[in-house]
């Protein structure tokens, strides 16, 4: 079994008429959200992670509606009775993973420079020493934030935990929350840290690139 892995990059704003073509293909209350945003970095973000979830599902063979979006109490976004699937942004890039088998979930984080020692209270003892050891010690802060983040968002618990309470120093299988999480590395973007956690093991991911500004789009709501 092996993850399916979409991702877009929007290094500049997509031409005002495209932007406003795939907004109207969103559901209302995904429009709403989207035009809320200050940023257009993060309105790109969340608009577009909707259309890689439906380039995803589509491509699974699940014929959707954003209309059947539902969230959990911790705010995690499914869609019953399909694939598992978690999207994520950082900088100019958004990702979104999909799985047929268990509970998925992914992050990226943009490798921007800053003080460690002001997150060493997010890290167990053993984490904290491998980062600080490491060469470059942001580097290795970033990989394993976007483990502990992953891992997370699969489970569905989210920010409401601690990212102290999630120790990921074996980096290759966690337990956490009676579960096992299996975390896979994503090297394929340069100056991002990427992980995908799933409760099925998995050793690889097949991934797509879609540009939004020459996409076929799909047209299911």
């Amino acid at each position: 079994m092996s993850h399916l892995l979409y991702y877009s990059r929007f290094d500049t704003p997509l031409p005002a008429q495209q932007f406003l073509y795939l907004l109207n293909k969103m559901p209302d209350k995904i429009k709403e959200r989207v035009v809320k945003f200050k940023r257009w970095q993060d309105a790109h973000a969340s608009l577009l992670g909707k259309h890689l979830l439906l380039h995803a599902m589509s491509d699974l063979g699940y014929d959707i509606s954003l209309n059947d979006l539902q969230y959990t109490q911790y705010d995690r976004p499914f869609i019953a009775n399909n694939a598992d699937f978690n999207i994520s942004h950082s900088g100019t890039l958004v990702v979104c993973v999909i799985s047929n088998d268990g509970r998925i979930g992914i992050d990226i984080e943009e490798k921007k420079p800053i003080d460690i020692t002001d997150f060493n209270n997010q890290f167990s003892p053993e984490e904290w020493s491998i980062i600080t050891q490491s060469q470059p010690a942001t580097d290795s802060f970033y990989d394993y934030w976007s483990s502990k983040e992953a891992i997370l968002k699969a489970d569905g618990i989210g920010i409401s935990v601690a990212l102290s309470a999630l120790n990921t120093a074996n980096r290759k299988e966690v337990d956490f929350n009676n579960q096992k999480w299996y975390l896979l590395r994503v090297d394929d973007f340069p100056d991002y840290a990427c992980h995908i956690a799933c409760n099925v093991f998995s050793s690889n991911y097949h991934l797509h690139q879609i540009d939004f500004h020459t996409a076929t789009l799909h047209s299911s709501l």
